[in-house]
Parts: C-alpha cells; structure tokens; sequence
C-alpha cells in the first residue's frame, strides 16, 4: 500500500511528530503531496495550500450565502477519494453583520482540516483574531487549537497541534498548524478486518473487545492574501 506523505512545513513542529514516532499510514491514494510546498487555493477571497500535486487531485468548493463560511474537499482525480477538507468561518458577533465586518473591525476566524480513517474522521481547527480594515487584512493573533471528531463511533487520544506565523512574528498575513492525534476505535472480531483495511492496528484486547488504533498527521497553511 502506498503511503500518501503529508509535507511538514516548518521544522519547528517536528517535536509533535517525535510524539508518536514514525508510524503515520494513510489510505492508498494515487495523489502524491508536492516535494514542495503545494499550491494556493483561493476560498472566499482567502487561502489554504493544498500540500498535493496539483494534476493528481481534483476540488469541490462551496461558500455560504452570507459569505461567512467556505469549503474546500479535495479528492483524489483517479480513485475519487476525498483526502482533504479544508475549511475557513468567520464567527461573527450577533451585534454585527457580515458587512460591517468586511468594513472594519475584528473577527475570530477559523481555520481547520479534517481527514478521515476508514468510517471515522477528525478535525483539527485552529482559532484567531484577524483585523479588517476594507482591502487590508491581517490575522492579529492565535487563540486556540481545537481537535474533534467529525463521524464515525471513535475517540481522539495522545493529540498534539501548535501553531505558528510564516513570518516570525504576529500580525502577519499567514499562519501554519501541525498536528497529530491517535483514533481509537473499539470494535469486535467480527469488525476488525475492517479496520485493518483502513489502516488501524490492535492496540489492546480484552475478552471479544478489541482496541484499535491509527496514528494520523494534520497539516495545514492558511492565508489572508
């Protein structure tokens, strides 16, 4: 099975990676990450680098009528295998509008990608304060970073996420976010060929219950120009 290679970005995250060792495995994929760093996508007139060479892989977009929130899936052009979701949603206060926002005035955006295991998926979000003052934009700083789960009966365990801005410092106009995290699923003999299908290994039994688990990498770079 061939591994899809997910790009780390900055060396300063390789501390999260060490976490887990070097047992990441992803699902096969005909779609190769870039030697370099991707290519930009453009969502609501903001962007995420998409870390795959560009001819292997094919985008479904779609953005909120209000234009507060945008996606990106990205799929695998030959075996139609959603890899990636990108996502980008500015969480407006109820005293405000869109409009005004796009004016002037601060905005907590967030950032996040989601990728799946089998029947489970996760999402690592990252939170910050972006600035807009008409034409000018900048993200002011970071809040938070945020793992969920998205579908599938499983849990996230041993998960690690940092952030930080490509020009050294904030304000600045991009940031980058590394993460890993474990799912853990619990399932039976009768579930667990399955599993292994989608890369999960035993990681615990007891009596007719089996542990399984997946280590899995995020990353992701976000961008206001």
């Amino acid at each position: 099975m061939k591994r899809v290679k997910i790009l780390v970005l900055s060396s300063i995250f390789a501390v999260i990676v060490s976490l887990f060792g070097t047992g990441f495995s992803f699902q096969a994929s005909a779609a190769e990450p870039t030697k370099q760093i991707g290519f930009k996508e453009n969502i609501k007139g903001t962007y995420f680098v998409i870390p795959y060479d560009k001819e292997t892989v094919r985008m479904e977009k779609s953005v909120s009528s209000d234009n507060r929130v945008g996606e990106i899936n990205v799929y695998d052009k030959n075996t139609n295998e959603l890899l990636d979701t990108y996502k980008v949603e500015d969480i407006v206060p109820s005293t405000k509008t869109m409009a005004a926002m796009a004016t002037t005035g601060t905005v907590i955006r967030e950032a996040s990608q989601t990728k799946k295991a089998g029947s489970a998926s996760a999402k690592l979000t990252t939170r910050m304060s972006v600035y807009t003052s008409g034409s000018f934009v900048q993200i002011q700083s970071v809040l938070s970073n945020n793992w969920s789960t998205v579908s599938g009966v499983h849990q996230l365990v041993n998960s690690n996420a940092d952030t930080i801005s490509s020009t050294g410092s904030f304000p600045t106009t991009q940031i980058q976010t590394v993460g890993a995290t474990t799912f853990e699923v619990k399932t039976t003999v009768s579930g667990q060929a399955g599993w292994e299908a989608a890369g999960f290994s035993i990681s615990a039994s007891y009596g007719s219950e089996i542990y399984m688990r997946k280590n899995v990498s995020f990353n992701f770079t976000y961008s206001v120009y």
